[in-house]
């Protein structure tokens, strides 16, 4: 899971969009609107918001972090919107949204602020905050972290526990290569063929190291503070 900077800029189907009533309100054609799935998806850098699975938007999922089913007002808020892939849209998170106490959920239009989601948001707080990684597996050092490391079951699906695995592993293979060829650089007598071989070498390590680590790619998150 990785931080998400989200576009200050409001889509303008949602700019003057009404803010419902109720559910029935809660108008798709809206929320799913093309200019709110094209700037979702570049926010995101067309990775889903939760596990961070490759996206597109022909079978992916607008995602409410408030469920539209409960806070029916936020339906058309470009603040609650998030791209998900449909497991962790639909079978995952569905229309669940744990509070640490459930006596201060709101229901009706007013104050969030005394709510405590259990499931985090990566567009208003840095996921490195409650969660860590032992290798490529995740673990929670909060509430926060450890039920949504649960409740997308982050640890449990094989496609991603492979994919992160490969990454880190990639990654690690280069920064060995490059801290071998960097130490062999060090060398005075180094021939200049090779020494001109080696600093290819490193500049290609380079950047393989920051592609790994950048945000278009997906899983990168675990390299954040690697």
């Amino acid at each position: 899971m990785k931080r998400i900077i989200k576009s200050d800029i409001i889509p303008e189907t949602l700019q003057n969009a009404p803010v419902p009533t109720n559910v029935k309100q809660v108008d798709k054609d809206i929320y799913r609107a093309d200019d709110v799935c094209k700037q979702l998806l570049e926010d995101q850098h067309y990775q889903c918001a939760y596990c961070e699975c490759r996206i597109t938007k022909e079978y992916n999922d607008v995602e409410h972090y408030r469920p539209k089913s409960i806070y029916y007002w936020l339906g058309h808020n470009w603040k609650n919107l998030l791209y998900a892939c449909d497991f962790c849209n639909r079978t995952c998170k569905n229309d669940l949204f744990p509070l640490k106490d459930e006596s201060k959920r709101v229901t009706v239009p007013g104050n969030l602020e005394e709510e405590e989601p259990l499931i985090l948001n990566p567009t208003s707080e840095d996921p490195t905050a409650h969660i860590r990684y032992n290798r490529h597996m995740l673990i929670g050092i909060t509430d926060q972290g450890r039920t949504t490391i649960d409740l997308f079951k982050l640890n449990q699906r094989p496609v991603l526990v492979h994919d992160r695995e490969q990454l880190f592993e990639l990654y690690h293979r280069e920064l060995s290569t490059l801290k071998n060829v960097r130490k062999l650089l060090e060398s005075p007598d180094l021939p200049p063929e090779s020494r001109a071989i080696l600093v290819e070498i490193s500049n290609l390590s380079s950047a393989s190291i920051e592609q790994y680590k950048s945000k278009d790619t997906p899983y990168s998150g675990m390299l954040v503070n690697q």
